[in-house]
């Protein structure tokens, strides 16, 4: 009995801290994004791999980023993405729709490529971690 109101008690809260980790950053992702209001059309240079072995028997996983060329008022950035995928989504010479905060223009993402929706992700993890803590303490609890 009392390993299930531990138990239960210990799901909710790993939920808690789930909801306001992924509020936390949702919120971080839209005041970043707020401030990127400047376009253009970027062109990927070279592609950078990230190769993330895991220890033990587990293969490796390699992660790819577009580096990308761009302009602004005449100047030159050459900038690695901070997404990473697997398998790649770019090309060298590839154009793309990049984002960029006019006042810090090294400030950038590919337009679409974000990670905006893994706050809400880890809010409605969050939600069924609360909901299985707290359905077990009610259980116990009743």
């Amino acid at each position: 009995m009392i390993f299930l109101i531990i138990l239960g008690g210990m799901f909710g809260l790993m939920g808690l801290a789930f909801i306001v980790t992924g509020i936390v950053f949702s919120v971080k992702t839209k005041n970043r994004k707020s401030h990127r209001t400047g376009h253009t059309t970027a062109t990927v240079v070279r592609i950078s791999e990230d190769d993330s072995s895991l220890t033990g028997s587990y293969p490796t996983v390699v992660m790819y980023a577009p580096v990308v060329e761009y302009w602004v008022n005449g100047q030159r950035y050459e900038k690695c993405n901070k997404m990473y995928h697997a398998p790649c989504k770019y090309s060298v010479g590839q154009n793309v729709p990049l984002l960029y905060d006019p006042e810090r223009p090294e400030d950038m993402e590919i337009e679409g490529d974000t990670a905006e929706n893994a706050g809400v992700g880890a809010i409605i993890v969050g939600a069924f971690f609360s909901m299985a803590g707290a359905a077990m303490l009610y259980y116990v609890l009743k």
